[in-house]
């Protein structure tokens, strides 16, 4: 329903005694990351106990924060971190810099597969 105030279309969503436009139609709509693979549940042997017991584990919650999962055992690399204590004596982790690349220093580590890890209740 509508009505004609101050010369103005005014709908009942947009409130009733006054004449100012909805600000919903700007705004932008957040669909979620862009997939880099496809849903892990496809090919995950746990499918159907999953969906019986509405549970989800590492690899769909990865997939569906960040579009991507880790789907195999195998090499990766993570950042190598200090424990450093600033004046009040409050311990703090940062990252540790190459002072000749000035870029951060990377470690090599055996990562497992996120496919059926650290399964959970679905929210």
């Amino acid at each position: 329903m509508a009505l004609i105030y101050d010369g103005d279309w005014v709908t009942f969503t947009q409130g009733l005694y006054n004449n100012k436009k909805s600000n919903h139609a700007a705004e932008d709509i957040y669909y979620g990351p862009t997939n880099a693979k496809n849903d892990p549940c496809l090919t995950c042997p746990m499918m159907k106990e999953c969906e019986k017991n509405l549970t989800d584990c590492v690899a769909m919650r990865s997939w569906c924060n960040t579009g991507d999962f880790w789907n195999k055992d195998g090499w990766s690399y993570r950042n190598v971190h200090k424990t450093v204590t600033d004046n009040k004596g409050k311990k703090k982790k940062v990252i540790v810099i190459n002072k000749e690349t000035k870029k951060p220093v990377m470690e090599k580590y055996w990562k497992l597969s996120d496919v059926g890890k650290n399964i959970k209740k679905a929210a």
